[in-house]
C-alpha cells in the first residue's frame, strides 16, 4: 500500500507531501489542476521512463520518493533475493532525474537499475486508466490472478521444483553429450597418441638420468683416450720401469774404486720404479672401472633424441610426457564410460520429466477447476453494476513441450 509520496521539481510542483491514509484515497480536482502530474511523477517513481519535460523549469534536479507497507510475496521475495537486497515491511522508492535526462534509482538507499525499478513497481501498483490497463493486458499477470484466487501455492511450488530438477537433469545431459561429441572427435588421435606413447614408454625422471649417464659415458670416452695415451709413452719403445731397472743394474755391477758414490742414486731409481708401478697399476684400475661403452652410449643417445623429439611433437617438458599418457589412455576409458553414463542420465532426465508433466497436470486440473469458480464469481460481481451482458471467460492452452515452464 502507497503510505507517502514526496515530489519535487517535477513540471509544475516546487514540493509537494502526500500522505495516503488506509482504505480508498480519492483526488479530485478541476482540469488543470495537476492530478496527471501526480501520477506522472508517481510513475517516475515506480520505474517509468524518464523524460526532461518532467522536470521544473530552472531546477536542475527532480526527485521523487514513494514509500509503501507491502507483504511479502514469492514475487518480491524472489526479486529481492535477485538483487541482494534485505525485504522490509517499508519500502521506499526515490528516483533522481538530471536536467541531462538521466536518472538514478534506489530501492531503500541502495542503487538499482531503472529497469529494476520499474519490475519492482509492476509488481506494487496497477495504473488503470484510458490505455492504462496494464494489469489486465499482462498475460503474465492472468495466470498469477487464477493461481492467487485458487491458493495453488502449493501446487506452484511442487510443479516449480519438478522443472527446475528435470531442467538441471537436461543441462547435465546436454553437457556430457558436448562431452561426448568433443571425445569422439579426439578418438583416432588419442588412440594414435597412445600407441606412440606406449611404445616409448616415457618414465618420470629418465632425461635427467640419461643426460647423466650421457655425460658420464663420454667423459669416459674422453679419459680411456688419455689413459690409452699415457701407457703407450710409458711403454714405448722401452717400458719405463725396464730403462730405470736397467739403468739400477749398471750402476750396482760397476768395479769403481768409489763405486759406493752410486748407492743413493740405485736407491732413488729403485724408488722411481716402485712409483712408476704403482702409476701403471692406478691407471689400469681407472680404466678397467670407466663405463664407457660405444654401443651403449648410442643407445643412449637414440633413447634422448627419442624422448626429446617426442616432447617438441606435443609441446611438453619431457617429465610431463608419463603424465601425458595417463590422461590419453584416462580419456580413452572415459569415452567407454560415458556411453553407461548417458543412458543412466537418459533414464534421470525422463524420470525428472514424469514428475514434472505429473505436477503440471496436476496444477491444470486445479486451475480449470478454479477457472470456472472465477468466471461465475466475476459475473456476479458484474451484474450489479448493471454489466449483466459482459462476458468474462478463463481460457488455458497446452504449450508444446518448448514451452513448458516453472508455471
Amino acid at each position: 500500500m502507497l503510505t507517502h509520496l514526496s515530489i519535487q521539481n517535477i513540471v509544475l510542483i516546487d514540493r509537494a507531501e502526500l500522505a495516503c491514509g488506509s482504505g480508498l484515497c480519492v483526488l479530485t480536482g478541476e482540469t488543470g489542476a495537476g492530478k496527471s502530474i501526480l501520477l506522472d511523477a508517481l510513475g517516475l517513481g515506480l520505474g517509468a521512463r524518464s523524460e526532461v519535460r518532467l522536470l521544473r523549469a530552472g531546477a536542475d534536479k527532480a526527485v521523487v520518493t514513494a514509500e509503501f507497507q507491502i507483504t511479502m510475496t514469492p514475487a518480491l521475495t524472489e526479486w529481492f533475493d535477485a538483487l541482494g537486497i534485505d525485504a522490509e515491511d517499508s519500502l521506499i522508492l526515490r528516483r533522481q532525474l538530471g536536467a541531462d535526462g538521466k536518472s538514478r534509482a534506489f530501492v531503500n538507499d541502495q542503487p538499482v537499475s531503472a529497469k529494476a525499478l520499474k519490475e519492482l513497481g509492476e509488481m506494487l501498483v496497477e495504473v488503470h486508466g484510458q490505455h492504462q490497463q496494464r494489469g489486465l493486458l499482462d498475460t503474465a499477470m492472468h495466470g498469477r490472478l487464477l493461481d492467487a484466487y485458487g491458493q495453488h501455492e502449493k501446487l506452484l511450488e511442487k510443479t516449480t521444483t519438478a522443472f527446475r530438477a528435470w531442467r538441471e537433469q537436461r543441462e547435465a545431459l546436454a553437457a556430457l553429450d558436448a562431452e561426448i561429441e568433443q571425445t569422439e572427435r579426439e578418438k583416432e588421435y588419442l588412440t594414435h597418441m597412445r600407441a606412440e606413447l606406449q611404445a616409448l614408454n616415457p618414465q618420470p625422471g629418465e632425461e635427467e638420468a640419461l643426460s647423466d649417464q650421457r655425460t658420464r659415458m663420454m667423459q669416459s670416452e674422453k679419459m680411456a683416450t688419455t689413459l690409452d695415451d699415457v701407457l703407450q709413452d710409458l711403454s714405448q719403445p722401452r717400458p719405463v720401469h725396464e730403462s730405470l731397472r736397467g739403468a739400477q743394474a749398471a750402476l750396482m755391477r760397476s768395479t769403481l774404486k768409489d763405486a759406493e758414490r752410486f748407492a743413493p742414486a740405485i736407491e732413488a731409481l729403485e724408488r722411481a720404479m716402485t712409483e712408476v708401478q704403482e702409476a701403471e697399476e692406478c691407471l689400469g684400475a681407472l680404466g678397467r672401472e670407466l663405463e664407457y661403452d660405444p654401443e651403449e652410449l648410442e643407445q643412449v643417445e637414440e633413447r634422448l633424441f627419442a624422448l626429446k623429439a617426442a616432447g617438441r611433437k606435443y609441446n611438453l617438458p619431457l617429465e610431463e610426457l608419463p603424465g601425458l599418457f595417463a590422461e590419453v589412455e584416462e580419456k580413452l576409458t572415459t569415452l567407454a564410460e560415458q556411453a553407461n553414463r548417458r543412458q543412466a542420465l537418459l533414464k534421470e532426465v525422463t524420470v525428472a520429466q514424469e514428475v514434472y508433466v505429473a505436477a503440471a497436470e496436476a496444477l491444470r486440473a486445479a486451475r480449470t477447476k478454479t477457472a470456472g469458480k472465477l468466471e461465475k464469481a466475476l459475473h456476479a460481481e458484474l451484474e450489479p453494476l448493471k454489466m449483466g451482458a459482459t462476458r468474462f471467460q478463463v481460457a488455458m492452452e497446452a504449450r508444446e513441450e518448448s514451452g513448458w515452464g516453472e508455471r
